[in-house]
């Protein structure tokens, strides 16, 4: 199974038990067919970016759960099908312990540079030293004529 991350937006017109209870029924879902849920983040009603079945706004939960594809087709099929989901997203995203371990790896590495590389800085030569660039003038800007008074009108 792999680690995905499933977002949806329920309905703004339910009441905080009507979300409750949508949020029960998709977790229960995703066990009932053989998933995980690892992690759940309830964002709370936020704005949406643009106007979805004429809503402006809707309440945002994210899980993160461990799927296979029984259980994806499962629950893409039931998000589809309910009326108070108004938009899901369904993600794979990479194990956390394995994108850690990766990054602790290629530091390693780094730490470990010969020491034969760097050179002791009485032979490093001494870096070019250049003449400092002389300020260059200033050109003024050529004089233009002035304009003409502007005549009088009687």
């Amino acid at each position: 199974m792999r680690q995905y991350e499933l977002t949806y937006i329920i309905r703004p017109d339910l009441d905080e038990e009507a979300v409750a209870a949508v949020a029960q029924r998709v977790e229960q879902i995703l066990r009932d067919n053989g998933g995980r849920v690892l992690k759940v983040e309830p964002w709370g009603k936020r704005p949406l970016a643009y106007s979805i079945q004429h809503y402006n706004e809707g309440y945002y939960i994210l899980l993160l759960t461990e799927l296979s594809d029984v259980v994806i087709r499962e629950i893409e099929r039931h998000m589809k099908l309910s009326e108070d989901i108004i938009r899901h997203l369904l993600v794979r995203v990479e194990p956390v312990e394995v994108a850690e371990e990766a990054g602790a790896a290629e530091a390693e590495p780094a730490a470990e540079e010969p020491a034969e590389t760097a050179q002791p800085a009485e032979q490093a030569e001494p870096p070019e030293t250049a003449e400092p660039a002389e300020p260059e003038e200033q050109a003024e800007p050529p004089e233009t004529a002035e304009p003409a008074e502007p005549e009088e009108q009687a």
